[in-house]
């Protein structure tokens, strides 16, 4: 296996090692102190980037599509119906209630943007 060193510029570095500094910070893992020497070694403030919350995923890639496609079939196609659904099946509070409102707009858009779902179906 061959190296090639020469790809990796400054910008590069200080990319990684800033996105290590935030996933030592979201994790709670040890060596932040390591990662943050680095980076004022290289001669970059650690706290200059802001090291946003990790998101919370509700759904994996595609569960909600399958979701409204499985409500659709037992002939449901209104959205609050849906995400009523979709709340029980997978045990979600009510507060989760808006962003999977969300989620299900943006399949049922998807699903009649591809054709699966007629215009008038999903409310």
């Amino acid at each position: 296996m061959r190296f090639r060193f020469s790809r990796y510029t400054d910008e590069t570095i200080t990319t990684s090692l800033h996105y290590l500094r935030a996933q030592i910070i979201r994790e709670n893992l040890d060596g932040l102190e390591h990662v943050e020497a680095l980076l004022r070694l290289r001669g970059c403030d650690p706290d200059a980037v802001r090291v946003p919350p990790a998101r919370e995923h509700l759904f994996k890639p595609g569960e909600v599509r399958r979701y409204v496609l499985e409500a659709h079939r037992d002939g449901v196609t209104d959205r609050a119906a849906i995400t009523e659904r979709i709340l029980a099946a997978k045990g979600l509070p009510a507060d989760r209630r808006v962003r999977v409102r969300a989620a299900v707009a943006q399949a049922c858009r998807g699903l009649r943007r591809s054709g699966l779902a007629p215009k008038g179906q999903h409310r």
